[in-house]
């Protein structure tokens, strides 16, 4: 059984807002901002499940890839999971759709890149093969 849900935050200016009260409940500063993207969804799931945390990287990740394929930009958003209950964050979170009885486990930043992504090089040694 899975308990989670996906929130859509598909407006620019309910975007910012949340990553104003992102910024003050986490001392970001007044540039905080999503890197200025357009649309955020942050993925839920009820308190206590044990998978939680697993299945929302997952889900976000298969989302961040999806992007990607679409030509979109998209950027993990570590934040909101550290502050969703702080009052006037869980405030826009439910007004967005998270249920009350839910925690954000992972979030996304989504949009147009401004620029091509640098493709970094592997690191050495990251790897081991057991045969």
């Amino acid at each position: 059984k899975y308990n989670w849900h996906f929130s859509v935050v598909y407006n620019p200016e309910k975007t910012l807002k949340l990553a104003r009260a992102i910024a003050e409940a986490d001392n970001r500063g007044p540039d905080y901002n999503f890197y200025g993207a357009p649309v955020i969804i942050n993925i839920s799931c009820e308190r206590g499940d044990r998978n939680a945390l697993l299945n929302g990287a997952a889900a976000i990740e298969n989302l961040m890839l999806a992007a990607t394929e679409e030509g979109l930009g998209s950027c993990w958003i570590n934040q909101v999971r550290d502050v969703c209950d702080v009052p006037a964050v869980r405030a826009l979170l439910t007004e967005y759709g998270v249920p009350e009885s839910h925690i954000v486990n992972a979030s996304a930043a989504i949009g147009y890149p401004a620029a091509q992504p640098v493709i970094h090089e592997r690191k050495a040694n990251t790897t081991t093969l057991v045969r």
